[in-house]
């Protein structure tokens, strides 16, 4: 099947051979169906802080004694992350955290490892670096549970 858009004698670079997607009842569409940019395992581009106001932005290491897990508020606004929570998929471990609220541009740290209980600015999770071999990830989850962010580590 041969789908055209626009007039004239020669195709246009909009052109397809392809079966275009079956939608529900039947239907079809022309336009091509992608992964959502935010699953877990597929880069993303940088996030838009109206849609995702609060990131993982970054995670340090320091030695094998101390891994910082830092979420960040990208947006203008102050963002209450009461009851979001960091989740490794790998053990289905998590931390929740309360009472928190993130003036523009502040952030908020997670640590683990053999020292992040003498960590003051932030909340102890586990005893061992989670983000230690590449590929590993953790998932920002908001109050309710849903999905907002991941981080994959790459060293």
């Amino acid at each position: 099947m041969l789908f055209l858009v626009g007039c004239g004698s020669s195709a246009t670079p909009f052109a397809s051979t392809k079966m275009p997607p079956t939608l529900p009842g039947g239907g079809t569409s022309s336009f091509p169906t992608v992964p959502p940019l935010d699953a877990p395992g597929i880069a993303t581009v940088t996030p838009d802080p109206i849609n995702n106001p609060v990131v993982i932005s970054e995670v340090m290491h320091a030695g094998s004694n101390l891994e910082t897990i830092i979420i960040r508020n990208i947006s203008g606004q102050v963002q209450d992350i009461n009851g979001y929570s960091l989740l490794n998929p790998d053990t289905g471990e998590s931390i929740n955290i309360f009472n928190v609220k993130l003036a523009p541009g502040g952030t908020f740290n997670i640590y683990n490892g053999p020292s992040a209980k003498n960590e003051t600015n932030g909340l102890a999770w586990q005893s061992i670096p989670v983000l230690n071999v590449a590929g590993a990830s953790v998932y920002l989850l908001n109050h309710a549970g849903r999905l907002i962010g991941h981080y994959t580590y790459y060293p």
